[in-house]
C-alpha cells in the first residue's frame, strides 16, 4: 500500500481506532500514564511519526514492537533502530536498546517505513519511561560494607547500595585509596554514577570520603596506657583515649619524657599510666597516630 491509498489506511486506522477508544472512556489508568507519559499517535502528511505510550511486546535483533492500547482498542509497531538511534531513559541521560525490555512502556519519533504493508518506523529518538535510571550524585553515611559494595543511608532518598564501575575512582583527602578502605561508619561526600530508582543501587564512576580536617590536625591526646609493644625505640603504644583505643606509633629520635619533661626510657611505661602523646592521627586509620612527644604524666 503506497501515496494517497496509504495514507488513506492510516487515517481510516486512526479514525477507527478513535472511535473505539472513545467508547471506553479511559475507565482505567493507563499503564503509559502510571509512568508518566501519554499515549498519543501523530503522523503528518510526509510520514514523520510521533508515538507515546506504546508498550513493549519483544525486543528483538536491532528493535522492537510496542503497542498503544485504548480500552479494547489498539495499534500495534514495529519499531527499527539503527547507529544513528537516539536512546534515552526516564530521566534523560543516554540509554541503548539493550536496556529496553518486554513490558516497557516508550515513546519514539522517525519515520514511517511507507514500503511496509504493517506500521513500522524508523526510529530516530526512543524514550524508555520504564528504565528509571539517571545520571546522580548522593551523599550520606555507609552502614555497611561487603567486597563488592556498601550499603550508604541518605537523607533524600533513603538507602542506596553503591558498586563500582570499572574505571572508579576512590578518593579521600585528595589522594586514591583502595575500595577496601571504606569501612562502616565513613561519610560520603559524594558518590556519583548511574542511580538506578527502582532497585536504588547506583554505579558509581567517582566517590569522595569526607575527611574532618580538623581531627586530622596536630594535637596532645591524654589517656591510659593499655599496653607497649616493646621498649626500645621504634615501637607502638596502645593507650585508651576517652572509650576509645589509639595505636600510637613512636620513632626512633622523637622526645620520651614524664611529668617534668625529663628524658626518661620506656621500660618506665607502667600499664595503667596516664599517658599523654602530640601528633597527627593518620588519614586512613584515625585512630593511630605518627607521635612526635610521648609523655608519661604518672611519672
Amino acid at each position: 500500500m503506497k501515496g494517497s491509498s496509504f495514507k488513506a489506511g492510516i487515517a481510516a486506522a486512526l479514525v477507527a481506532t478513535s472511535l473505539l477508544a472513545a467508547g471506553t472512556a479511559f475507565a482505567q489508568e493507563s499503564e503509559a500514564a502510571k509512568v508518566g507519559t501519554t499515549q498519543e499517535v501523530h503522523i503528518s502528511n510526509n510520514g514523520k511519526t510521533l508515538v507515546r505510550g506504546a508498550k513493549v511486546t519483544a525486543v528483538s535483533g536491532s528493535g522492537f514492537t510496542a503497542t498503544n492500547i485504548w480500552g479494547s482498542a489498539s495499534e500495534s509497531w514495529t519499531v527499527q533502530t539503527d547507529g544513528s538511534t537516539e536512546f534515552m531513559r526516564r530521566y534523560g541521560g543516554a540509554s541503548s536498546l539493550s536496556e529496553i525490555s518486554a513490558g516497557d512502556i516508550v515513546s519514539f519519533s522517525g519515520n514511517l517505513d511507507q514500503t511496509a504493508s504493517a506500521f513500522s518506523v524508523k526510529a530516530s529518538v526512543v524514550k524508555d519511561w520504564s528504565v528509571q535510571k539517571e545520571n546522580s550524585t548522593v551523599s550520606g553515611t555507609v552502614s555497611s560494607v561487603t567486597a563488592a559494595s556498601f550499603l550508604l543511608h541518605t537523607a533524600n532518598r533513603g538507602d542506596v547500595t553503591v558498586s563500582l564501575a570499572a574505571s572508579s575512582t576512590v578518593m579521600k583527602d585528595g589522594s586514591a585509596i583502595a575500595f577496601s578502605d571504606i569501612k562502616a561508619g565513613d561519610r560520603i561526600s559524594s558518590a556519583s554514577g548511574v542511580l538506578d530508582n527502582v532497585n536504588h543501587t547506583l554505579v558509581a564512576n567517582k566517590v569522595v570520603v569526607y575527611v574532618n580536617k580538623a581531627l586530622l590536625e596536630k594535637r596532645t591526646f591524654q589517656g591510659t596506657l593499655k599496653s607497649v609493644a616493646g621498649t626500645t625505640l621504634p615501637t607502638t603504644l596502645v593507650v585508651t583515649v576517652g572509650s576509645s583505643d589509639y595505636t600510637v606509633n613512636v620513632p626512633a629520635g622523637i622526645s620520651v619524657v614524664n611529668k617534668n619533661w625529663l628524658a626518661i626510657t620506656l621500660d618506665k611505661f607502667v600499664v595503667g599510666n596516664t599517658i599523654r602523646f602530640y601528633g597527627a592521627p593518620e588519614v586512613n586509620s584515625p585512630m593511630t597516630v605518627d607521635a612526635t612527644i610521648v609523655r608519661d604524666a604518672s611519672i
